[in-house]
């Protein structure tokens, strides 16, 4: 038993959290295996939690929340700069294109902007089709917000004169 806590501990360590040591008495041995099995359910539900809340929130919230642990509810009044920014066109420009070809040019705008954004510090709040909506100055403020902003505005015009020229 101490020999498969031991190979259990060293697959937990390398990630793999699916693994289960046999639970074979139950005397302190088994008591032990059972809260390795539980450990390793908790650990694994853990790593499926942050997977989804990084999907479907910006990198730096979702790091708040699992740093901190809990959600500020209520809000708060702060000064911060909203960025739009969308591809000009893009329903005359996609009419025709087989549904792929969109999801395509979506993904490769979308992934492009995001990662302007990321660079100024911003915090990408949604996707609206080919719209992204960024955030300045929250949850974060850098007392520079404004400016960041207008430099991932100008990056962004810039990334998409590029991504014209190859698309």
């Amino acid at each position: 038993p101490i020999h498969e806590l031991v190979d259990g501990t060293a697959a937990i360590r390398q990630g793999n959290y699916h693994v289960k040591v046999p639970v074979r008495s139950h005397d302190e041995m088994g008591q032990l295996a059972a809260s390795f099995n539980e450990m390793a359910d908790g650990l694994q539900l853990n790593q499926k939690y942050q997977r989804l809340l990084s999907q479907v929130t910006d990198r730096m919230v979702a790091e708040q929340l699992i740093n901190s642990g809990e959600a500020a509810l209520g809000g708060e009044l702060r000064e911060v700069t909203v960025l739009f920014c969308d591809i000009r066109g893009f329903t005359t420009l996609t009419a025709g294109m087989p549904p792929h070809d969109v999801i395509s040019l979506l993904n490769e705008h979308m992934t492009a902007l995001t990662s302007l954004v990321h660079q100024d510090s911003g915090v990408v709040d949604k996707f609206v089709g080919d719209m992204v909506m960024a955030i300045f100055g929250a949850p974060f403020a850098y007392g520079d917000d404004a400016y960041r902003a207008a430099q991932c505005a100008l990056r962004m015009v810039d990334i998409r004169d590029q991504l014209n020229k190859t698309g």
